[in-house]
């Protein structure tokens, strides 16, 4: 069985006007915890310059989400380092029992940069899972350039992640085939994970499709909540699989009653007002880098105003 990363917190910080608070964040990763969900990502590594938080994972910030408590949150922790702000001097934090993996994004401009922060972090006592992202963008070369080279370092998870929205299940599926042979041809040994947005309503059937290839990691948040169009909905990934007679040991009984709870918070957001652009974004295989330079050029604040020109 795969397992299941929740992704709410670093996700939702990326929605306009986040109305996650610090105690509802807190709540959030309790009933997670609860619920028995394998890992919760809680935010960047980041930079001394950032308050504690989501955009800075250090002991305050973890402490505050446990209450300073180890017992029943050893390696229930996963955080994501952007390559690009990476500092030796934030990355103790990774010895914290609590951490159990630590992501970085990779591209093609920043695979040297990846590998020498792989090498750096082996010292730990933690998965590394090294994240490829818009591989909506990615042609077949590049895709295995790219994996032929992660193969070789100690990363321990390769994922997949459709950062624009913009992949249909077929892609999902010829990527996934694709990435397992190369691992295989190089006697690699890393496992498989899949990051989905839901910018064209693709997030379940890709998530599908993926659990079907026998990805080992997959990314969800409630309600979607994320960048954009939001992701994979954990609750509504559990509720579909167990409609499909799914055994499995998550509980999504009280999933249910976080969602349920988490709505009003999620309507003071932006969250939803971003589903029609995010449409956009995922019918023409856009990154946000991309949407910037519009806004910035056009003098826009939507891509829906460059639509209606």
């Amino acid at each position: 069985m795969f397992k299941l990363m929740d992704v709410t917190l670093r996700e939702g910080s990326y929605v306009v006007n986040n109305a996650l608070t610090k105690s509802e964040s807190k709540k959030l990763v309790h009933e997670l915890n609860k619920a028995k969900i394998d890992l919760i990502e809680i935010g960047y590594l980041g930079n001394i310059s950032r308050d504690s938080g989501v955009e800075k994972c250090d002991s305050e910030y973890i402490d505050f989400l446990t209450n300073g408590e180890i017992l029943n949150w050893e390696g229930k922790f996963s955080v994501m380092i952007n390559p690009e702000n990476f500092s030796q001097s934030t990355a103790e934090i990774l010895a914290d029992r609590r951490i159990g993996m630590v992501r970085l994004t990779v591209t093609k401009n920043n695979l040297e940069r990846v590998k020498e922060i792989v090498n750096s972090l082996s010292k730990y006592n933690i998965a590394i899972s090294t994240n490829l992202i818009r591989v909506s963008r990615l042609g077949h070369k590049e895709l295995n350039e790219l994996v032929n080279e992660l193969v070789d370092t100690n990363t321990d998870i390769i994922y997949l992640a459709d950062s624009n929205g913009a992949m249909l299940p077929e892609d999902i599926k010829k990527m996934f085939f694709s990435l397992k042979h190369l691992i295989m041809k190089k006697g690699g040994k890393q496992k498989l994970g899949f990051h989905a947005h839901n910018n064209l309503g693709m997030a379940i059937p890709n998530a599908l499709v993926a659990i079907e290839v026998g990805c080992d990691f997959i990314d969800a948040s409630i309600l979607g909540y994320g960048k954009s169009s939001g992701n994979l909905s954990l609750e509504l990934l559990l509720s579909l699989m167990r409609r499909q007679n799914f055994i499995y040991k998550w509980n999504i009984t009280k999933i249910l009653s976080l969602a349920n709870q988490l709505t009003t918070v999620v309507r003071k957001s932006g969250f939803y007002l971003s589903q029609p652009e995010g449409a956009i974004i995922g019918m023409k295989n856009m990154n946000l880098d991309e949407v910037q330079e519009i806004y910035k050029l056009k003098g826009i604040s939507s891509l829906l105003d460059k639509e209606n020109e």
